[in-house]
C-alpha cells in the first residue's frame, strides 16, 4: 500500500496524526476522500529518507517537520507561584504607589 503524508491532525483508522507525519494507507473506505479534502497527500520520496521522532517513533517527511514536531514532547515549565510582599518582609509591609521603599527592606 502506498505511504501518505497528514497535512492536518487527524485520527485515522484509530490512530493520532500530526502534521508531516507518513503513515501506511490501510485500504479505509475514505481515502480518496481524504486526498480530495487535502487531508493527506501521497508520499512520493523513498523509505530512506524518512526521519523517526526519538520520542514517539512516528515517521516524517523530512528533519525539519521532525524537529517541529519535538516541540510537542518539551514538558510544560512549572512556574514558582508569585510571592506577595508581606511574604518577603516579616512585618507585614505594604506600600502606597509612588512611596519609596524603606532602606531595612531587603528585595530578592
Amino acid at each position: 500500500m502506498p505511504k501518505f503524508i497528514a497535512l492536518k491532525s487527524f485520527t485515522y483508522n484509530g490512530k493520532a496524526l500530526v502534521p508531516g507525519q507518513v503513515f501506511d494507507r490501510e485500504g479505509a473506505r475514505w481515502d480518496e476522500r481524504l486526498l480530495e479534502k487535502r487531508y493527506v497527500y501521497r508520499f512520493e520520496g523513498q523509505e530512506k529518507s524518512l526521519v523517526k521522532c526519538a520520542d514517539c517513533g512516528r515517521e516524517f517527511e523530512s528533519q525539519s517537520v521532525c524537529d517541529s514536531h519535538m516541540y510537542m514532547h518539551i514538558p510544560e515549565p512549572k512556574v514558582a507561584p508569585i510571592q506577595k510582599l508581606e511574604d518577603l518582609h516579616p512585618d507585614g509591609l505594604t506600600l502606597k504607589y509612588g512611596e519609596p521603599i524603606p532602606a531595612d527592606v531587603a528585595l530578592s
